[in-house]
């Protein structure tokens, strides 16, 4: 399955990119990093696109209320348009990391999002969970993100 890709916004550029971008954000502190999330998402709001956010530096209730207060519509929103949860049960279901299943879930939502009329899909996940609280070695971690970008070659789900 291979789709036509389109130009989208990640928000915090002028640029257009191909959909199916996998961005690595290094950012200097906790308010630039929610500000450009925010600005991620509500462009992939904007595009029509389904959205997660895997979040572990506050509570999914806080990051939906920072969303909310930043410009994402939720009352708007199609149910299950957005979905925030928490990081560390999606990245390591029974405390272990498992690159397929995370590979599977990420193909699926994409897939998912495609079934029920949505122009794409995006998602950012946090990453603190993987210095505790998980059993990850660095090289499953490390074999995910590459074997990530592959998949989204085939299945264009935007990844930051």
């Amino acid at each position: 399955m291979s789709l036509p890709q389109r130009k989208i916004s990640l928000g915090f550029s002028h640029k257009k990119v191909p959909e199916g971008q996998h961005i690595c954000y290094i950012y200097n502190d906790d308010q630039e990093r929610l500000d450009v999330m925010a600005k991620y998402l509500k462009s992939g709001q904007e595009e029509k696109e389904k959205l997660l956010y895997l979040v572990d530096s506050m509570t999914s209730e806080d990051m939906l209320r920072f969303l909310e207060e930043s410009g994402i519509d939720f009352n708007g929103a199609i149910p299950g348009e957005v979905t925030v949860s928490d990081a560390l049960p999606s990245y390591c279901p029974e405390g272990l990391f498992k690159t397929e299943e995370m590979l599977e879930l990420v193909k699926n939502f994409y897939l998912g999002a495609i079934d029920e009329g949505y122009a794409g899909a995006r998602g950012t996940g946090e990453m603190g969970w993987c210095l505790n609280g998980c059993k990850v070695s660095y090289s499953d971690l490390m074999n995910y993100e590459a074997r990530l970008n592959q998949l989204i070659k085939q299945y264009p789900y935007t990844a930051c």
